[in-house]
């Protein structure tokens, strides 16, 4: 079978599938009808018949090779009146068609072309349209009357192929709408600030107590002593205190801003 064209003013009897080429076997049945006589040895003759390497048929075209089917035969039966048997056969050459008329010209290949399908808007990276267009997918068709190719062809309109089709402007769209409609959601609620000055935070006011640092040491001066006569013994200088303040204070807090 082979598929052929349709043309654009064909009527509703038109077929799109030919046959090219039909190739068959015959089978066929041949019966010996009734012997009158004889019955038991003409039965003897068709078991060897049976049993034969090859068998041939005589046709005005010469000897066919045949297949025979049948696998069985009974001999004989008690009380038989008329005997007749039947055999199957399967002619083993193939048949073939055939027409007289002169081989077609070959038909010429038609020019094609890639036709754009699916084409979606271009939006940004915030989804939202660009004013552009473009093609998802490129399909095969004639040049000269935009027909499908058959069978169907289908490939993607992906930038760096030979076919690729650029996207294309459409004034109709506003740029920057969006397909993805939004309504605004507005709800009270809370939040803690995160901007409060030196020392203070948000949140409930809460009280802290910081001790004060300790002064610094102050340092053992020695003072100054005649030195002593041999055999005395030598004071030693007294430290001075260490002056030591506990400084308390209170931090608030700002409430925090709702």
């Amino acid at each position: 079978m082979a598929e052929v064209e349709r043309p654009a003013d064909a009527g509703v009897d038109f077929s799109e599938l030919r046959v090219i080429h039909t190739e068959g076997e015959y089978q066929f049945q041949a019966s010996t009808g009734y012997f009158g006589t004889d019955a038991t040895a003409y039965l003897r003759y068709l078991d060897e018949l049976l049993l034969a390497d090859e068998l041939y048929l005589v046709t005005d075209k010469g000897h066919r090779p045949l297949q025979l089917l049948t696998s069985t035969l009974v001999d004989e039966y008690d009380d038989a009146d008329l005997v007749a048997r039947t055999f199957s056969f399967r002619i083993l050459d193939t048949v073939e068609n055939f027409s007289v008329l002169p081989a077609a010209a070959p038909v010429p290949l038609r020019a094609t072309r890639w036709r754009g399908v699916s084409l979606v808007p271009i939006l940004d990276a915030y989804g939202k349209r660009t004013g552009k267009l473009v093609f998802q997918r490129l399909e095969q068709v004639y040049a000269d009357d935009a027909s499908l190719v058959k069978p169907y062809t289908v490939k993607a309109n992906a930038p760096g192929d030979p076919d690729y089709i650029p996207p294309i402007v459409d004034h109709s769209i506003l740029v920057g709408s969006t397909p993805y409609p939004s309504a605004a959601i507005v709800r009270a609620g809370t939040f803690r600030r995160t901007t409060c000055g030196a020392g203070f935070l948000g949140g409930r006011p809460r009280s802290a107590s910081k001790p004060a640092a300790t002064g610094p040491r102050s340092p053992a001066m020695p003072t100054p002593w005649p030195k002593p006569s041999t055999g005395a013994s030598i004071p030693r200088p007294t430290p001075m205190p260490t002056a030591a303040a506990r400084l308390t204070t209170r931090l608030s807090t700002w409430p925090s801003s709702t």
